[in-house]
C-alpha cells in the first residue's frame, strides 16, 4: 500500500514538460515579438520612410528601454546631424557590446571628416580599427583616417598607420598615392564590405532584442541629372547649393569626394572673397530654388553643412 501511495505522489512527467514549454515560450516570445517589431522598422529606414519610424520611437522606448536596436533607430532618424552624432555617441557608450557600435563609430567619424574636424576624425576612426578589427567598416575607416592625417599635414603619422594597418589587415588595400596632389580615394561601405546590404543583414537573435537586422541608413537624395527629351527644349537647371569654400584645393576635393560617394553631383568653382581666392564646393544642378533648398536641408541634416542656394547659369 505504501509503495502504491508513493507512485501516486510522483509528479506527472508530461505535466512537468508542459510547464517547462510554457515557461520557455513566456520567456522567448516577447523577445521574438520585439525583434519582429524592430525588423519591420529597420526595413522602413532602408526604404527611406524615416517619418514613420520617428512616430514609433516614443512607443519603442517605452516598451524596450534597454534596446540597442531602438537606440540605433533613434540615431538614424535624427533630423539634424549634430543630434544624430550625440545619439550615436550615447549608443557607443551605453551599448558597447551591441552589433551597432561599429556603425555608430563610422558615422561619428564621417561627420567629423565632413565638417573638416580632421584631428578629431582621425582619433575617432582609429578607435574603430582597434576595437572592431573584423568590422566591414574597417577599410573605409582607414581611408578616412589617412585622409584626415594628410589634411592636417601629418604625413609621417599617416605612413606609420599605413605600415601598422598593412600588417594587421593584410587583405585590405593600402596602395595609397601619398605623393599625389589629389585626396586619397575613400572606399564606400558597399565596395569594402563582403556582401550587399540585403545579403549582409544580421539575423534576429532571441538572445537579445538588439540582435535584429542592422541596416545602413537610407541613401541621401541625389541631385538629379538634367532630363533628356527628344525634340523639346532642355529645361534650365541653373540653381546650385554651395556648402563650403576652401583655400586649400585638397580640402575642397575631400569634401567633393565625400559628397559624390553619397550620390551627389559636385563641382568645384573658383570664387574670390575679400581678395582671397577660394574653391567653392557646389552641389549641382536644380531646376528650381525650392528643389535646391530641399536638398540643402538634407545636406545640413546629414552633414551639418551650412548652405546657400545660388543661381549660376549653365555654361
Amino acid at each position: 500500500m505504501t509503495e502504491r501511495a508513493h507512485l501516486y505522489d510522483r509528479p506527472d512527467e508530461s505535466d512537468t514538460m508542459k510547464n517547462t514549454v510554457v515557461f520557455l515560450i513566456a520567456l522567448v516570445l516577447p523577445v521574438l515579438i520585439a525583434a519582429q517589431d524592430l525588423t519591420a522598422l529597420f526595413r522602413n529606414v532602408e526604404a527611406g520612410d524615416l517619418e514613420r519610424v520617428r512616430r514609433e520611437l516614443p512607443r519603442l522606448w517605452e516598451q524596450y528601454p534597454n534596446s540597442a536596436g531602438v537606440a540605433y533607430l533613434d540615431a538614424v532618424t535624427q533630423e539634424r546631424a549634430e543630434e544624430a552624432v550625440i545619439a550615436y555617441k550615447k549608443l557607443i557608450q551605453n551599448f558597447s557590446d551591441s552589433p551597432y557600435v561599429d556603425d555608430a563609430m563610422i558615422k561619428v567619424g564621417e561627420y567629423l571628416f565632413a565638417r573638416g574636424l580632421y584631428t578629431q576624425a582621425s582619433h575617432e576612426l582609429a578607435k574603430l580599427t582597434k576595437i572592431f578589427p573584423k568590422s566591414a567598416n574597417v577599410q573605409r575607416a582607414v581611408d578616412l583616417q589617412i585622409n584626415s592625417l594628410l589634411a592636417i599635414g601629418e604625413s609621417d603619422s599617416a605612413n606609420i598607420y599605413i605600415r601598422r594597418y598593412a600588417r594587421q589587415f593584410p587583405s585590405l588595400d593600402f596602395n595609397y598615392n601619398l605623393g599625389g596632389k589629389e585626396p586619397l580615394f575613400v572606399r564606400t561601405l558597399a565596395s569594402s564590405a563582403p556582401s550587399s546590404l540585403a545579403e549582409g543583414m544580421k539575423q534576429p537573435s532571441v538572445a537579445a532584442v538588439a540582435g535584429v537586422p542592422k541596416p545602413k541608413p537610407s541613401s541621401v537624395a541625389k541631385s538629379r541629372p538634367a532630363p533628356k527629351s527628344k525634340g523639346k527644349k532642355s529645361v534650365s537647371r541653373s540653381f546650385i547649393i554651395q556648402v563650403g569654400a576652401y583655400g586649400s584645393v585638397q580640402n575642397a576635393m575631400r569634401q567633393k569626394m565625400l559628397l559624390e560617394q553619397r550620390g551627389y553631383t559636385v563641382d568645384l568653382w573658383p570664387i574670390n572673397v575679400r581678395g582671397k581666392k577660394l574653391q567653392a564646393v557646389q552641389v549641382v544642378r536644380f531646376e528650381t530654388r525650392k528643389e535646391a533648398e530641399k536638398v540643402g536641408r538634407k545636406l545640413k541634416s546629414d552633414f551639418g553643412y551650412k548652405f546657400i542656394v545660388l543661381e549660376r547659369l549653365e555654361n
